[in-house]
């Protein structure tokens, strides 16, 4: 199984980019630096208490890295629903 880094999902689009088809099992890893929501109604109640200048760098930052996770995983494996 492979943990899944920033370094390792480039690594990954090498792979690909070279040809590789097969399977690769991997874990999705959190980051201890940052907090991890576990649900929406959590990471909403935590931006909420913030002032608004706060709020909307916190909203923008969120959507950021949803984003950019969401694009990665896209571009990088075969997603299949278990």
């Amino acid at each position: 199984m492979l943990h899944v880094t920033f370094g390792n999902i480039m690594l990954l689009a090498l792979f690909r980019d070279l040809g590789y088809s097969g399977r690769i099992s991997i874990k999705l890893e959190t980051s201890k630096l940052f907090v991890t929501f576990k649900t929406q109604k959590e990471a909403i109640d935590y931006i909420d208490m913030h002032i608004p200048e706060e709020k909307r760098l916190l909203w923008m930052g969120f959507m950021f890295g949803c984003n950019y996770t969401a694009h990665q995983v896209n571009e990088n494996f075969i997603l299949k629903k278990k």
